[in-house]
């Protein structure tokens, strides 16, 4: 596909959120293996175009999504500590979004998926502090979205 396309920004974008995708299909089929080996792909190109492009708030969400399903994929396979780092590493880029560019709703859910992921390895790991820690994070900051978006079906 890149041959044809060339390694355009789009192109590479496109990968790899087509990439997360198959990840997410081969979940579902419970194949766990496979699933991390695509989305650490996905995660790899994410990473080409954050040093190509700059940290835009783009290139850092698309990344930081990328993580959180590594992050995922590692769980399902028992890889507590490889999960824990790309939760890490996630949730440092989703505080990054929102000292860049404001706590608008979508980077404050961002931001609530990465805390809470976290604490959910956390708590796997048996750090049931610091996975309180977290979970108490989320629940102010599902009041802090509510109070910017009121009550939905989201919040």
């Amino acid at each position: 596909l890149l041959p044809r396309l060339g390694e355009t920004p789009d192109a590479l974008r496109n990968v790899s959120v087509s990439l997360d995708n198959v990840g997410h299909a081969q979940q579902a089929l419970g194949d766990f293996a496979a699933s991390r080996a695509t989305i650490q792909e996905s995660v790899e190109i994410a990473r080409v175009l954050l040093r190509r492009l700059g940290e835009g708030s783009i290139t850092l969400r698309d990344l930081s999504v990328s993580l959180l399903h590594l992050g995922q994929a590692q769980r399902e396979v028992g890889d507590l500590e490889a999960a824990r780092r790309s939760f890490e590493e996630s949730l440092e880029l989703s505080r990054q979004i929102i000292q860049n560019g404001g706590a608008t709703p979508e980077s404050l859910r961002d931001l609530y998926v990465a805390i809470s992921k976290l604490g959910d390895v956390q708590r796997d790991l048996g750090e049931l502090d610091f996975a309180l820690i977290a979970f108490r994070e989320c629940v102010d900051l599902s009041q802090r979205i509510r109070e910017r978006v009121g009550e939905t079906a989201e919040t």
